[in-house]
């Protein structure tokens, strides 16, 4: 619960400048209310992290939180959707070894929220 007030504190300080970053704090707020049983807010919070980072930022923060959405995807059993971020990661104008790093942790994420049974972005 401290987790929640802590990320909503922070979307709402970050909310008039949307991008990579709120995208973030939208992905810890979702964390959040997954592990606490929240899924229809869980999933609003994915929603708006995606079109936070759709919304621009620069570009180490776009891959990062791009990787962590096809993670966090990933680990809820969406596969589509998961794919799709992986597109848009690819997509990113990048050096191909910086999108790579990226795409491992996402996979280190999947593995520590799967070994924990909560959701585990860091």
């Amino acid at each position: 619960a401290r987790a929640r007030r802590i990320f909503r504190s922070l979307v709402r300080s970050f909310r008039p400048s949307p991008d990579a970053t709120l995208s973030f704090y939208y992905c810890g707020l979702a964390a959040a209310e997954y592990n606490l049983g929240l899924r229809k807010a869980a999933d609003r919070s994915v929603e708006n992290a995606e079109l936070a980072l759709q919304s621009g930022g620069r570009t180490l923060n776009r891959v990062r939180m791009a990787a962590t959405l096809c993670a966090l995807h990933s680990w809820l059993g969406r596969q589509a959707a998961a794919e799709e971020w992986r597109r848009y990661l690819s997509a990113i104008d990048c050096p191909e070894e910086t999108k790579r790093v990226f795409l491992d942790r996402s996979d280190l994420i999947v593995r520590r929220s799967t070994e924990s049974s909560s959701l585990v972005l860091l």
